[in-house]
This record gives structure tokens, C-alpha cells and sequence, in this order.
């Protein structure tokens, strides 16, 4: 990391503020995180985070698609419709659709 003691005060100051928000976030997503067990995660970079178990919410342009697990069956709920577009055998779209 450059040494910032060489910019300005106001960009010191900007650039500890954004430091610590950071790592609150940070901080905030390891609270989060599920136990290493749990059957839901998200990929950050190359690594898969596993978080608690619930419904996650995929905010779209036409509503919302809603997914939970179920035991061994992933429930999906959209705001309004759901179109499901095969691409192959284990590939496919889902779009929320009005």
C-alpha cells in the first residue's frame, strides 16, 4: 500500500473512514456467515461462503425471484410469473416475467 500520508487531510480522513466501514462489513459478513455444514452458500472470488439457511432474494428489473431449500427440494417463488428457458440437460434460465 502507498503511503498516504502523502495526500491531503481530507483524503486521509476519506480514506480512514472508508477503512473502517470496510471492515465493519467485513466484520458484519463473518457474524453472518453460516456454519460450514450449512447447505447454502455464495461464491466470493474463488471461494464459496456458506451462509445461514433462509430465502434468498434475487432483485430483478421485472420483480423478484425468492429461492429457498426445503429439505432436498429448492422451493422458487417469483413476484409475479417465473419462465424457466432450457439450455441443456443441466443448464437453464430462470426469468421473472409480468
Amino acid at each position: 500500500m502507498e503511503d498516504i500520508n502523502k495526500l491531503p487531510k481530507w483524503a486521509r480522513v476519506k480514506f480512514h473512514i472508508l477503512e473502517m466501514v470496510n471492515q465493519g462489513l467485513w466484520k458484519d459478513l463473518a457474524a453472518y456467515r453460516g456454519e460450514d455444514s450449512s447447505p447454502l452458500s455464495v461464491r466470493k472470488m474463488l471461494d464459496w461462503i456458506p451462509i445461514p439457511e433462509g430465502t434468498v432474494r434475487f432483485r430483478l428489473p421485472d420483480g423478484s425471484i425468492d429461492i429457498r431449500l426445503e429439505g432436498n427440494t429448492l422451493e422458487v417463488f417469483g413476484s409475479d410469473g417465473l419462465a424457466f428457458y432450457p439450455m441443456a440437460s443441466n443448464h437453464g434460465l430462470l426469468r421473472s416475467t409480468r
